[in-house]
């Protein structure tokens, strides 16, 4: 009783329409350490959000040069600024160059500091009415700043030093070529012949055609030069082909030839063969008549007949051996064209080769 009397009286007004549900069932001291610590955690959450948000102020000149950099850069960069105030402008621009070579190139955070000094450099070129270094520092800077917030100045700069620094390319090829031409102020890409303004300075010319060598070119323009170029393609070598090599006589026919004169041969001996078993046969016929006519015919016949003989075992025996030999080299000894390779059989889950399954 005394206790829940003495929660009620300690309780503000704003606190008891929110803990009349639930301040019977909790001790009072254990409910307000924990309000508190609610309380606390909102005041937190709400404070750091709010210095999240908080927009940091842009970093001046001086902040940039003065961050982390060498010592001895931002002296030089300062007396620059000095000089040029002055309008000493030769002296500034030797400090703000001795400045820039001071910075390590090789460090990704001091990136912006070399486009401030850029600017200035290229800021200094241009008043002292050197365009071409102008612009290259220019464009240096917005190589490295694109959005830094001297960028629209800058460009505006550019577009004033445009007519001080603009040239005239006339290209031709022969024959016509599509060409590509890289300038300071971009690319260009056309089919000759080519008339186009471009920013003085180094340009590089690569010209391709279809069964025509490449052909590149590198030249500087000065300020308002008008340069008129004609470029002649070679065309590519054709490649040389070797005429196919003779064939070689293939066995398979010595073969046959061996065979067909064997067999020539075998006919011609069958021929004498014949023919001196005729005269053999008519010398017998003869001699049988027994007078000096026939006889000495008989004599004569028998004496063809012998050397027909002769030369039919002479046939024989050569025609034997080129017809054996003909046979041995067109059938065993010629070798024969291989077998196409088998065309491998790619399945889903196989290859089959050669007969052989690999799974």
């Amino acid at each position: 009783m005394h206790k829940r009397f003495f929660c009620r009286l300690s309780l503000t007004p704003m606190y008891r329409l929110f803990f009349s549900s639930i301040h019977r069932r909790v001790v009072c001291p254990v409910a307000r350490s924990w309000v508190g610590a609610l309380l606390a955690v909102c005041c937190f959450l709400v404070a750091s959000r709010c210095f999240a948000q908080s927009p940091q102020p842009p970093r001046s000149d001086s902040d940039i040069m003065s961050s982390g950099l060498l010592k001895e850069a931002e002296r030089l960069w300062r007396e620059g600024l000095v000089l040029a105030r002055e309008r000493k402008y030769p002296e500034a621009l030797t400090k703000f160059l001795a400045s820039r070579r001071l910075i390590p190139a090789q460090e990704q955070k001091n990136d912006v500091a070399r486009a401030l000094l850029s600017y200035y450099i290229g800021r200094t070129y241009h008043i002292l009415n050197k365009p071409l270094p102008a612009r290259d520092n220019y464009r240096g800077y917005l190589r490295i700043a694109p959005t830094g917030k001297h960028q629209a100045q800058i460009r505006l700069w550019l577009k004033q030093l445009y007519p001080q620094i603009r040239a005239k390319l006339l290209l031709d090829t022969v024959p016509a070529a599509r060409c590509r031409i890289e300038h300071p102020a971009g690319v260009h890409e056309a089919q000759t012949p080519i008339e186009q303004e471009v920013e003085a300075g180094s340009l590089f010319i690569r010209c391709l055609k279809q069964d025509f060598l490449p052909e590149e070119m590198r030249l500087t323009l000065a300020p308002q030069q008008e340069q008129n170029l004609r470029l002649a393609l070679r065309p590519k070598p054709k490649p040389r082909i070797a005429p196919p090599p003779p064939k070689p006589l293939e066995l398979r026919w010595v073969g046959y030839l061996l065979g067909g004169v064997g067999l020539a041969a075998l006919a011609t001996a069958g021929g004498f063969g014949i023919s001196a078993m005729l005269l053999d046969q008519d010398a017998q016929n003869n001699r049988e008549l027994r007078t000096p006519a026939t006889s000495r015919l008989a004599i004569d016949q028998h004496n063809q007949a012998q050397s027909n003989a002769t030369l039919a075992n002479a046939f024989y025996i050569t025609g034997g051996v080129l017809t054996l030999a003909g046979v041995i080299v067109a059938v065993v000894v010629w070798p024969r064209t291989p077998p196409p390779p088998k065309t491998p059989a790619i399945g889903k889950d196989r290859v089959v080769l050669l007969d052989i399954e690999i799974r």
